[in-house]
């Protein structure tokens, strides 16, 4: 539970007061709810200029795990 406050926190001083953008991918999905996995949207974030997304700065940062077998 501590590293998932830490990590929120880390989120949070990242985009607080920051324009961001959204990618969901429907390239794979046969129907609108293709996009969702249990029931949220499946996408990546950027945050002002930065060129890595948030998950990319988190995993980065120690915040977060990619998981096993995940390619870009």
């Amino acid at each position: 539970k501590a590293s998932g406050i830490a990590s929120a926190e880390h989120l949070r001083s990242i985009c607080e007061g920051a324009n961001g953008l959204l990618f969901v991918s429907s390239e794979d999905a046969e129907t609108v709810g293709g996009v969702f996995s249990f029931g949220r949207a499946v996408g990546r974030v950027w945050v002002g200029s930065d060129e890595a997304s948030l998950g990319d700065i988190q995993v980065s940062e120690g915040y977060a795990k990619r998981p096993e077998g995940w390619s870009e």
